[in-house]
């Protein structure tokens, strides 16, 4: 990929919520923690084209305390230390975009894991990446530094690469998100992780064969399940990227045995309304093939989509 030059970062911030782990690697990073989604809820999701125009930028200025060269020469990452050891703010929205002129709001992971649990701003270096673009992050995929502009970030990073590719994040309103043509977006993670996906049929699934393809609440679509726990039938599960492909994360009351009831949620087999016998692949004899959109109206498209239920 493009190499852009990195800078060392130190990154204190706004003082407000969790403190960063440092460069040194002292974080945790074993994935470890974990986040409250209801996979069952869905997400609001359209396939609107998208107007936004690119805010890129950083302000000018010419004094050094900024952390940013004033002639332009540095690309990459310059953040400020602040003279008190601050910590860093979690308090922005990812979809109003409220951080200040040249930050964005992302979702990011304060303990140094792999689960985005809150959000927080981040600085966009000059000459970020658009969505389909190469990227790359430090301090860990889930660290929110990366090299893509407002309006996107760097999904389906590899973990020892730290390399991956500029995906567009959700605009608009958490009840009616805005995702470019082909893609939908899927919010997980507590509502602080939006990425606009490309869509796909869980019943005939094109996804990559590290993806998923999870559902939102007008579609489906392909998501990294890099990051998951990959979680097979009757296991538990917590976000909707934790399942193996083919299998989709629902309420253990929703999905009963052969699910621990022990469990919150547990991932279950999608299934098919079309065919004669629907439940041939469902875990237990006494469930059956339910429809995944319940009383609400199928999309074109996703009219047989269901999954095993009790």
């Amino acid at each position: 990929m493009i190499a852009r030059s990195w800078l060392t970062v130190l990154l204190l911030g706004l003082g407000c919520g969790p403190t960063l782990p440092s460069d040194s690697g002292s974080g945790s990073g074993d994935g470890s923690g974990t986040t409250t989604l209801d996979p069952d809820s869905g997400s609001s999701a359209t396939t609107v084209p998208s107007t936004s125009t690119s805010t890129t930028g950083v302000p000018p200025s010419t004094t050094s305390d900024t952390g940013i060269d004033p002639d332009g020469s540095s690309d990459g990452f310059v953040f400020i230390m602040e003279p008190d050891g601050g910590g860093i703010c979690g308090c922005c929205d990812p979809f109003a975009q409220d951080c200040p002129f040249g930050e964005k709001c992302v979702a990011w992971d304060p303990s140094g894991g792999n689960r985005w649990d809150s959000t927080r701003c981040s600085s966009i270096p000059r000459n970020p990446g658009h969505p389909g673009d190469p990227c790359s992050v430090i301090n860990g995929p889930a660290s929110g530094l990366d090299d893509c502009d407002l309006g996107s970030m760097c999904w389906g990073v590899d973990p020892e690469t730290l390399e991956g590719t500029c995906v567009a994040t959700c605009s608009g309103a958490e009840d009616d998100p805005v995702c470019p043509p082909t893609t939908d977006c899927v919010i997980s993670n507590s509502g602080v992780l939006l990425l606009c996906l490309p869509t796909c049929d869980p019943l005939a699934s094109a996804c990559a064969s590290d993806e998923a393809c999870v559902p939102s609440e007008h579609a489906f679509a392909c998501m990294s399940s890099t990051y998951g726990a990959g979680a097979g039938p009757g296991q538990a599960c917590d976000q909707v990227y934790d399942c193996q492909p083919g299998l989709l994360c629902r309420s253990v009351l929703d999905v009963g045995p052969p699910c621990d009831p022990g469990d919150l949620r547990c991932c279950t087999p999608y299934c098919d309304l079309s065919v004669p016998d629907p439940t041939a692949g469902c875990l237990d004899p006494a469930q059956a093939c339910t429809s995944w959109w319940g009383a609400r109206v199928p999309p074109a498209g996703y009219e047989d989509v269901g999954f095993c239920a009790q």
